[in-house]
């Protein structure tokens, strides 16, 4: 595949390599390389050079979606969807040195797309615990993340999630058929896990301090879609009952003006942690602190010019006196 050549030859190999998952009878076998498989992008990720990174993000999202549809033809097995959240919690979006933040950000890019691609349908028709385990991975790196990749998990996957589901409860209108009541039923339990799982990140002590505050905004997205759904139609804690209320409730949250996804967000100062820059900070700040320095230097010399000249007007005055 490395030396693959042609953008059609690369897909097409890139489909029969992902397709290989296909082959394995024994699940655990399948899943072990596919754990071989994501080790090794990320151990050999730093060698590919920029010609070739197309293709292999190309691998990388044909290789994800049919990991998705391995658990879609198995009725999205629980268990099977545990063994592929395990596998990116100890691959790609592991806790330790060395971890790809390219292959991460592909991730974040990728992972809902391909998911409502296999399935065909929204996301909150799939069995809500399901869903869940299906994101944990990435509530696992947010409790330890740093600024920028917490930012793309917060604009790639939650963000997307409260802003769509959002719009299906807007959508919604008048009286309500049969098929609606089930849609809003199981909305509602996939906000009461999600947002139950957001709370326990938040509060968890072993998440970053500074990552707190920006996990807790999104928690309250969830939280206000769950009251909006309970003061609207009487759902209780379980989401059994659904009927309307007849009061007039009206869903307007904009998580966008809420949640920062382009400003980094408060943080405690870790003594043990290192400083994260982008390139262009690193730049604007050499610039200006090379700026600031050439226009000091000038205003030296010109103030040393002045001088001189000032003294040898003086001493030419003083020869003409005398």
């Amino acid at each position: 595949f490395f030396h693959s050549d042609k953008t059609p030859y690369q897909q097409d190999l890139a489909h029969k390599l992902s397709k290989f998952q296909h082959n394995f009878k024994d699940i655990d076998r399948l899943f072990l390389w596919n754990k071989v498989y994501w080790w090794t992008m990320n151990r050999e990720w730093a060698k590919i050079d920029r010609l070739r990174l197309d293709k292999y993000y190309s691998l990388m999202r044909y290789f994800l979606n049919e990991t998705i549809s391995v658990i879609k033809l198995n009725e999205w097995n629980i268990d099977i969807a545990e063994k592929h959240a395990q596998v990116l919690i100890e691959g790609p979006l592991a806790n330790i040195p060395g971890t790809q933040l390219g292959i991460l950000y592909h991730l974040c890019d990728t992972y809902l797309p391909e998911i409502r691609r296999v399935h065909a349908g929204p996301l909150f028709t799939i069995n809500p615990k399901v869903i869940l385990v299906l994101l944990e991975p990435f509530f696992h790196y947010l409790s330890f993340s740093k600024t920028v990749p917490l930012q793309r998990i917060m604009k790639e996957i939650l963000i997307v999630i409260v802003e769509d589901w959002s719009a299906a409860l807007a959508a919604e209108s008048g009286e309500y058929t049969d098929e609606e009541v089930q849609i809003i039923q199981l909305l509602y339990a996939h906000v009461v896990e999600i947002s139950e799982r957001m709370f326990i990140l938040a509060s968890s002590p072993d998440t970053k301090n500074g990552n707190r505050d920006q996990i807790y905004l999104i928690q309250e997205q969830f939280e206000n879609m769950k009251k909006f759904i309970e003061t609207l139609f009487g759902v209780d804690d379980e989401g059994n009952s659904l009927e309307e209320s007849g009061e007039e409730v009206e869903y307007t949250t904009k998580v966008s003006d809420t949640v920062n996804t382009q400003d980094p967000p408060v943080k405690i100062k870790d003594d043990n942690e290192v400083p994260l820059e982008t390139n262009n900070q690193t730049k604007e700040g050499k610039t200006g602190a090379k700026s600031n320095e050439s226009e000091n230097k000038n205003t030296r010399k010109r103030r040393k010019r002045k001088r001189k000249k000032n003294k040898n007007n003086a001493n030419k005055k003083r020869k003409v006196d005398s």
